[in-house]
């Protein structure tokens, strides 16, 4: 029976092992936004907007600065002589059409019975005198942004409207064209902007955006954009992959070493572990078909969790038992715990949280390789004791005991005082100094968003536009915005605004020749519908191939980019059919806290399924002790984290649910594990010293959610160890050495 168990497992193993191998390169992703809970209340609204998400998410910009126009220039034509071929960029821009204002005012005033605003139109309908003073206003006014070139067929300028309201208002950004290049300053400086996007499935992480950060170090640039970002973290996230687990598994190594004085199971122990950890990533490639960078940081606690299971069986290597005979004294606790701590992580991936979810699937894999590898695995190895074997035990006296208890006592009281779950969606990735700067720079130079924007829908292209109007009409007065129809107006409004201005301004064309005595050259434009389909200018075809989203699922959506906002509650207020504000930061923090409460709820759920079990194998009495302790350890460990000024963030939380499933494991072995009392003691600490190495590591992350986990999960694992060895383990005044 065991040989066939032990051909099963392995060639399940080999299968999933192979099938996630076949697939090689794995896809490694390193986009935070990709991972962030995305349970908007309109399943179609959040589709829109991961879609939207994505068709951006390759874009990128560099400001290439300098003193001098003379100096940003050169820094400019040095990135693009080494980068403009390159095949990992689909486009790398630097040289803009020398004739790109001119087509973008040829266009205007091709188009410009349709291309107006809707003030405009509301004041042609109201009194048509009004735009002629207008008009007049302007040709007499001598303003830098109007042209007259071609006032003799366009005595109201309404071919300058639409250039008027996008060079004024700087809508495409602060830009101006010099030497073919577009050019902006910020105080003294000046900066050349170059406009670039990687090429279809070409990852962020190194490549390219590597070899552009390393050319440009000592250059003065900024940055901006997800590649950016992308690679900024998966840099650091590898580096602190590279630290965590060699720092782990020398310790590990050391500290096992000192505890079996053998390099066999040493050896055994570790490979288990690589092998586990092998097979989680290759479960997690096929279940996700790609594996998060953070993942892999916090997949190095493995090391430690998974080394609990060789622990109990090496531990009990003394004894000169074969290995069936050790299974048989250690496999109910441990596959009561093994059953215990997976369903913590089940519960995990059950939070709509793609990162947490990919954490605990990376982990529950992990761990069950370890378990089976242990049981039918191990009892094959013929192996004996070689050299000194020490356990040892803490002579613990009564009065420390209740001392410590009372300490305890007292800061679960004062710390529960100061609980609160909070939520900071900055604290999920912080930026160096440099990108914040840069980014900055790039928000003020091209008059960026502020985080807030609306996603539009409706049945049809048109209905989607229409929406979008009523949008902005109410926005008009509140707050500065990029739209899709501010460049393309739907039909119905170029429709209406060409009838009126046939009514009610070309019976008045006439009379304007003759004040401003030209001679005229008018002709009527052609009545044709301009589309998103149509020809439009380079400027205008890359803003509204940024803000139109396109097709889902039978319905046709858009976003709306809102600019310099000062009154967000307003916003949130306002109502507007077929539109959807989306406060990206406030609903994920939002989303987080609700989360955070179900992960509570489930807690409860995952110890009543545990109470439950262990009712079934152990007396009721029993199993509430043998529960108890890692709940309590769970509640002081949150209020010391609240006392140490740690805000109990979503990941603080989730490591309560692996405080719960994994500290279960000491408890249950001290009050029924087999073997003899200093044996358990040693297996059950060494345990612990392991689980909290691992999870302790993790609290030097520079990425504030593991690193929150990590401490979680540190305090509360040593906790338990603390009040399972007080409350459950009997005192005892022996020291145990065995030769």
């Amino acid at each position: 029976m065991n040989s066939w168990f032990l051909k099963l497992y392995l060639l399940l193993y080999l299968l999933v092992v192979g099938l996630a191998l076949s697939n090689l390169p794995w896809k490694i992703d390193a986009d935070m936004y990709s991972v962030l809970p995305q349970n908007h209340a309109l399943k179609d609204v959040s589709q829109a907007e991961l879609k939207w998400s994505k068709n951006n998410s390759a874009d990128f910009m560099i400001l290439a600065g300098g003193k001098t126009f003379e100096e940003a220039k050169q820094s400019a034509l040095l990135l693009h002589r080494d980068f403009a071929k390159d095949n990992s960029l689909e486009a790398f821009e630097l040289f803009t059409d020398t004739n790109a204002v001119q087509n973008l005012r040829n266009f205007f005033f091709e188009n410009k019975m349709r291309l107006q605003t809707r003030e405009f139109a509301q004041t042609l309908n109201t009194d048509a005198n009004a735009i002629r003073s207008q008009a007049l206003a302007k040709i007499y006014g001598a303003s830098p942004l109007i042209s007259l070139e071609n006032i003799d067929s366009d005595p109201f300028l309404l071919g300058e409207n639409g250039m008027e309201r996008i060079m004024g208002k700087h809508a495409l950004g602060s830009w101006e064209i010099r030497e073919g290049m577009r050019v902006a300053k910020d105080g003294d400086d000046y900066y050349v902007l170059i406009n670039g996007k990687l090429a279809k499935n070409v990852s962020s992480m190194g490549g390219v955006i590597g070899k552009i950060r390393e050319k440009t170090q000592n250059l003065n640039v900024a940055f901006s954009g997800i590649p950016f970002h992308i690679n900024e973290s998966s840099a650091g996230a590898a580096k602190e992959v590279t630290i965590i687990t060699t720092v782990s598994i020398l310790a590990v190594i050391l500290l096992l070493f000192f505890a079996f004085r053998s390099v066999f199971p040493l050896a055994v122990t570790v490979s288990t572990t690589l092998l586990a950890a092998l097979l989680a990533a290759s479960a997690v490639q096929l279940i996700f078909e790609q594996i998060h960078v953070f993942t892999f940081v916090f997949g190095t606690s493995i090391i430690g969790l998974s080394l609990d299971y060789s622990i109990h069986f090496f531990s009990h290597w003394k004894n000169g038992e074969n290995g069936f005979s050790v299974r048989s004294k250690i496999i109910t606790c441990i596959a009561l715990g093994c059953l215990t701590t997976q369903l913590g992580y089940i519960a995990l991936m059950t939070t709509q949280f793609p990162l947490l979810s990919q954490m605990a699937v990376f982990s529950f894999f992990g761990l069950l390789s370890v378990f089976l590898s242990v049981n039918i695995v191990f009892p094959y190895f013929k192996f004996s004791a070689h050299g000194k074997f020490r356990t040892f035990y803490f002579n613990v006296s009564k009065k420390v005991r209740i001392t410590m208890l009372i300490a305890l006592a007292v800061a679960l009281v004062f710390g529960s005082l100061n609980f609160k779950i909070e939520n900071k969606l900055q604290e999920f990735y912080s930026m160096s100094k440099k990108l914040q700067n840069s980014e900055m720079l790039a928000a003020k130079i091209t008059n960026t968003g502020t985080g807030l924007f609306y996603i539009v829908t409706g049945n049809s292209a048109q209905e989607t536009l229409q929406n979008e109007e009523a949008l902005c009409s109410q926005l008009d007065s509140l707050v500065d915005y990029l739209a899709v129809s501010s460049f393309v107006p739907s039909a119905k409004f170029q429709s209406e605004v060409f009838a009126s201005i046939n009514e009610r301004l070309l019976p008045l064309y006439a009379e304007q020749f003759a004040l401003l005595g030209i001679e005229a050259n008018f002709q009527k434009d052609e009545d044709k519908i301009l589309s998103l389909n149509s020809p439009l200018p380079a400027m205008i075809r890359q803003m509204a191939d940024k803000l139109w989203i396109g097709e889902i699922d039978g319905k046709y959506y858009s976003a709306v980019l809102l600019l310099n906002v000062k009154d967000r509650e307003f916003l949130k207020e306002l109502q507007v059919e077929g539109a959807v504000l989306v406060d990206k930061r406030n609903e994920i923090e939002t989303e987080l806290t609700v989360l955070s409460k179900k992960i509570i709820f489930m807690i409860l759920v995952a110890y009543a399924a545990s109470l439950f079990i262990f009712s079934l194998i152990y007396n009721f009495k029993s199993s509430v002790k043998i529960l108890a302790v890692p709940l309590l350890a769970s509640a002081i460990a949150a209020s010391i984290m609240s006392l140490l000024g740690i805000s109990m963030s979503f990941f603080a939380i989730a490591g309560l649910i692996l405080t719960l499933a994994i500290g279960i494991d000491y408890s249950l072995f001290f009050s029924k594990g087999n073997g003899s009392r200093d044996v358990r003691f040693f297996a059950v600490f060494l345990s612990m010293l392991t689980t909290v190495l691992s999870f302790g590591l993790l609290s030097f992350s520079s990425f504030t959610p593991v690193s929150h986990l990590g401490i979680s999960v540190s305090i509360g694992i040593a906790l338990c160890f603390v009040l399972s060895f007080f409350l459950i383990f009997p005192n005892d005044q022996r020291t145990v050495e065995h030769n």
